[in-house]
């Protein structure tokens, strides 16, 4: 399968295909016009190249292309609402340096309701490996509504102890059992955006992955809060006392 393309779109609009055409060591199978004066005619002369992109389905390298022409690819048609299909683009758009596509595809994959309490934990991870900003805030933000709108919390009291709940909520409701081993598992680790620079000008390099995961967790579970009026200071403390606990190793 062949697709004609334009050399200068193609430089201009990505530093993956602006280093691949300046190479001469690649083989040739994408083709692209390339436009030249005759010599004794005002007439263009087309010469055609080809690239060899092997290593993409036809369908990831039409959603690129289409992004680089018109900046809004047909996701729907392209890669459905497939997990595979999409992971397998989500991938494509790091190797080839293309965050404005990633940033597109991850708001897709939120408007289509890909990501749900059953698989969240399994995003987060995904959202780690491709640092992919707006799928983890969509992550961590269903967990914090989905804690905060709990039934345990519709008769909690300022006496009541919030801690005990929470521990209490970790022995019996699966998805607050699953987000502790998750924490569990991110013990010791450092949060990839510890090595941007915007981090480092602010802060010390003491968290952990897990420590940014409460955060977020806990921001979420706030923004619920204040459509809900509940007792927020208390819960969300709670909170996170007792989610810093599950994330050290028994």
């Amino acid at each position: 399968l062949e697709f004609f393309c334009h050399h200068s779109i193609l430089c201009s609009r990505s530093q993956y295909f602006s280093a691949l055409l300046s190479s001469s060591a690649h083989s040739w199978k994408l083709k692209q016009a390339h436009v030249e004066s005759g010599p004794d005619s005002n007439e263009p002369i087309y010469k055609e190249k080809t690239i060899g992109l092997n290593h993409l389905s036809p369908n990831n390298l039409a959603t690129i292309l289409e992004y680089l022409y018109c900046d809004h690819p047909d996701f729907e048609g392209y890669v459905g609402d497939s997990v595979d299909s999409v992971l397998e683009l989500l991938d494509t758009t790091t190797a080839m340096l293309l965050p404005g596509l990633q940033k597109q595809l991850s708001r897709y994959i939120i408007d289509i309701n890909l990501i749900c309490l059953e698989n969240v934990f399994s995003w987060l991870e995904i959202a780690d490996l491709y640092d992919a900003g707006m799928i983890r805030n969509h992550s961590t933000q269903l967990l914090g509504e989905y804690f905060i709108r709990l039934p345990v919390w519709e008769s909690f009291g300022y006496t009541d102890d919030a801690f005990a709940v929470w521990t209490d909520l970790k022995a019996n409701d699966q998805i607050v059992l699953e987000f502790a081993t998750h924490l569990s598992k991110l013990w010791g680790r450092k949060d990839p955006r510890q090595e941007k620079e915007w981090y480092k000008q602010q802060k010390d390099g003491s968290e952990t992955a897990s420590d940014f995961l409460i955060a977020e967790v806990r921001e979420g579970m706030v923004e619920c809060l204040y459509r809900t009026y509940v007792n927020m200071d208390m819960i969300t403390d709670a909170f996170e006392l007792a989610a810093s606990q599950w994330s050290t190793p028994d």
